[in-house]
């Protein structure tokens, strides 16, 4: 959710003044330049503690898990679908 917020005032942002998005983008460029450097650093401990044999599990944790999934993905796709067209430029003929 805080992502989405985040682009959504920067959209808003951008269409209100471009010159003040390309002040933000700047400010924010270190930034992102820091977390594009030290992303694997910051991933791979989780990724090296998985485990390499899933154990078995029943089909009631199989459904639940597929079910999380579908929800998620239902809801994370509606969300997006709603804020990009609220964004989206008006076509004013």
């Amino acid at each position: 959710v805080g992502m989405l917020g985040g682009f959504g005032v920067l959209c808003g942002v951008r269409r209100v003044s471009e010159g003040a998005a390309s002040t933000a983008s700047a400010f924010f460029e270190p930034a992102c330049v820091l977390f594009r450097t030290w992303l694997a650093c910051i991933f791979a401990p989780g990724f090296i503690a998985l485990p390499l044999k899933v154990p078995p599990l029943g089909a009631v944790e199989v459904v639940a898990f597929f079910g999380l999934l579908l929800a998620g993905f239902a809801t994370s796709t509606a969300t997006n679908a709603a804020v990009a067209t609220a964004l989206a430029p008006r076509n004013c003929d």
